[in-house]
């Protein structure tokens, strides 16, 4: 890992940061990207799971949070802080995810069928496409869901 940049076991405080994060992106976002959570629902999906990578000023860089759905951690939500992006946090912090879940857990995800640069970013790291969820998004699109392990 990039000397100066902490893993981590996402906090509850980490909410408001995270709930700030996740705005910036649905604002950025050319295709819709998962749900409007409020502040209090970013906190209660916290304390289900979940991992950050933290910059030298203890400033969030990327997340990932999950559900522990048994045989999987599912991947409810996972962003870039906006200034942050392009830089390769979110593919460091994604292997870090990976390397650090328990043995036989998978990791699952959905992705929009147009997000091409995430749908990259997860076959490199070893994600399979397993399904397709049509008209699943807000615009029409396709939702891509993707399993690794």
């Amino acid at each position: 890992m990039t000397k100066d940049l902490l893993f981590e076991p996402v906090r509850v405080e980490d909410a408001g940061e995270l709930f700030e994060i996740i705005e910036e992106a649905h604002r950025s976002s050319a295709f819709p990207i998962g749900p409007h959570w409020t502040r209090e629902q970013v906190g209660e999906e916290c304390e289900k799971g979940g991992f950050v990578l933290r910059d030298a000023s203890n400033r969030i860089l990327a997340f990932v949070l999950f559900r522990d759905v048994g045989e999987a951690w599912e991947i409810s939500f996972l962003a870039t802080r906006g200034d942050a992006k392009r830089r390769g946090f979110m593919s460091e912090l994604l292997s870090k995810v990976i390397a650090n879940r328990p043995p036989g857990k998978a990791l699952w995800l959905e992705v929009h069928e147009a997000n091409q640069a995430a749908r990259k970013l997860y076959e490199k790291l070893g994600f399979q496409e397993t399904a397709k969820r049509r008209n699943y998004y807000s615009d029409g699109g396709t939702a891509i869901l993707y399993n690794y392990g």
